[in-house]
């Protein structure tokens, strides 16, 4: 019984921790780091706490470094989804400013625009929850309309007819496999630390 109250202490406050890190960065910065991206490596890092705890107690347990290493690749599949996403999403820029120029601008003046508006907008990889739930309007929403206001009306149409805020969300078809494996991934990452927590335990 005991092991299961202390693990479960553990993992309340690497969670606690991971909330309060991600509110007050919410505060403090325009663009912080995405919800799940931040509890994902929170879970990498009460994890690695849990291995340093274990070698330090000299408990030699092949099952919570085998968790770990399960862990460290998690954590890379979520960063290849973060990357895949930001690839898709400036592509998107691109095809979306290529449809909507005025005049004869370059390919690489196009991917110079798409670039300034992907480090405005940050990935967006599931807008329609605050769309949904968020009656003011989510941060991302709000970096869509700034992005949208630095377009030049002489090199790009924007309004109703060219280019707007929401056209600057990633169709939700092209998207919906990256936010599945996004969300997942968090997922997986913190039962296997819960696991690896109740393993550890019970050794110590």
């Amino acid at each position: 019984m005991i092991i299961y109250i202390e693990s479960t202490l553990f993992v309340a406050i690497v969670f606690s921790v991971a909330l309060l890190f991600w509110v007050v960065r919410s505060f403090q910065e325009s663009d912080p780091a995405p919800f799940l991206s931040t509890f994902t490596y929170f879970a990498f890092i009460g994890q690695c706490i849990l291995v340093v705890e274990v070698v330090r107690e000299g408990s030699q347990n092949g099952i919570v470094f085998g968790l770990l290493l399960i862990e460290v690749c998690l954590v890379l599949f979520q960063i290849l989804t973060v990357r895949a996403q930001t690839e898709m999403t400036s592509k998107h820029y691109i095809h979306l400013l290529e449809s909507n120029k005025l005049g004869n601008i370059t390919l690489g003046q196009i991917e110079n625009w798409a670039d300034v508006l992907l480090r405005i907008t940050g990935i967006d990889f599931f807008p329609e929850f605050y769309q949904q739930h968020v009656k003011v309007g989510g941060p991302h929403e709000k970096r869509r309309h700034q992005a949208v206001s630095i377009l030049p009306s002489t090199e790009f149409k924007c309004g109703a007819d060219g280019i707007t805020p929401q056209k600057l969300i990633v169709p939700a078809e092209n998207r919906r496999f990256l936010w599945r494996a996004y969300a997942m991934i968090c997922l997986w990452c913190w039962i296997v630390f819960i696991i690896s927590t109740l393993v550890a335990r019970r050794h110590l």
